[in-house]
């Protein structure tokens, strides 16, 4: 996660989330009237949503959560006004297949692409993950999970920070009772479809930072 406390890295938070905000004229890298990058769109460009997830970690300042809804929301429109499928080619006034005679297929890093699958993949993956993310304070973390799984139950392990340098006081789901944690993760069960929104309870930068994920306890395993 990152640490607010470090001027350098917010300026350059802010930088870089500034780049696509859509409110310099002099920096036209997105239309907000019509949620397009760069004048024509393509699902990779969900891989700009972290900086603005980075820009909010830092500031906690709305309109970099305002702007990671308007986008992400105007992809699931689309996917839905394409019968559930993911176009890859957005035309300039945000019309799927606009500059490809309508057809929804065949745009950049897009399904006719090499490696057009792995990207997408990679990016709408980033940015679920940094629009589930709804508050970050000092003491406190909120973010839903949804199991989009129609038949099978997930378990999911939620950690404190990328290097486990955060611990979990506490933790209430949907406004119930809070759980006790003291840990550096835990775990949920989703069932089928189903959602969830948590409110986990923080101490920042308390553990000492390290490379091993929760399941290796002790230390990391060396083959």
């Amino acid at each position: 996660m990152a640490d607010a406390t470090h001027a350098q890295m917010m300026r350059r938070a802010r930088r870089f989330a500034g780049f696509y905000l859509g409110d310099d004229p002099a920096v036209p890298n997105y239309d907000r009237f019509d949620q397009v990058v760069m004048r024509s769109d393509v699902p990779v460009n969900l891989g700009i949503v972290p900086l603005m997830a980075s820009a909010f970690l830092y500031t906690g300042e709305g309109v970099y959560r305002e702007w990671i809804e308007e986008y992400v929301g105007a992809w699931m429109e689309r996917i839905e006004e394409n019968g559930g499928i993911l176009p890859d080619n957005i035309g300039p006034n945000g019309k799927i297949g606009e500059n490809r005679q309508g057809q929804w297929w065949g745009g950049f890093y897009g399904w006719a692409a090499k490696s057009g699958h792995n990207m997408m993949t990679s990016a709408l993956t980033v940015a679920a993950e940094a629009a589930l993310v709804t508050h970050l304070g000092e003491e406190r973390v909120d973010l839903t999970l949804v199991n989009l799984s129609p038949v099978h139950t997930r378990a999911v392990g939620v950690g404190a920070g990328s290097f486990g340098e955060h611990t979990f006081t506490g933790v209430r789901a949907d406004d119930g009772e809070a759980v006790a944690v003291d840990g550096g993760y835990f775990e949920v069960r989703l069932a089928p479809g189903s959602q969830i929104v948590l409110s986990a309870g923080m101490r920042r930068y308390c553990r000492t930072s390290s490379y091993a994920f929760p399941w290796h306890q002790e230390g990391i395993p060396f083959r």
